[in-house]
């Protein structure tokens, strides 16, 4: 069994380039997924309950919260920025 290329059938993996996943719309596919998928919700909340990122300590359910909605406010806000660079959504024909 011979596993799936992690490039897309039409771009050779020796010239895999920012260009290229642009020009294939595998950059716009993979935020347009993360958003729609909820993935920023979902990792946001995990990432704000680490003890990591409060310096060791276990967190407030307050402070979760706060941490959650703030990284879920800038990386939509990402997202958004990045998916505006396409003029048609990914997938739809030109």
């Amino acid at each position: 069994m011979s596993e799936s290329p992690i490039y897309p059938p039409s771009v050779s993996p020796h010239v895999i380039s920012y260009e290229n996943l642009v020009r294939t719309g595998c950059i716009a596919s993979l935020l347009t997924t993360v958003a729609y998928r909820q993935l920023i919700k979902k990792h946001a909340r995990l990432l704000a309950h680490k003890p990591a990122m409060w310096g060791g300590r276990n967190p407030t359910a307050s402070g979760v919260e706060k941490l959650t909605t703030a990284c879920i406010t800038e990386w939509t806000r990402a997202v958004e920025a990045m998916l505006k660079q396409w003029t048609s959504p990914p997938g739809s024909s030109k």
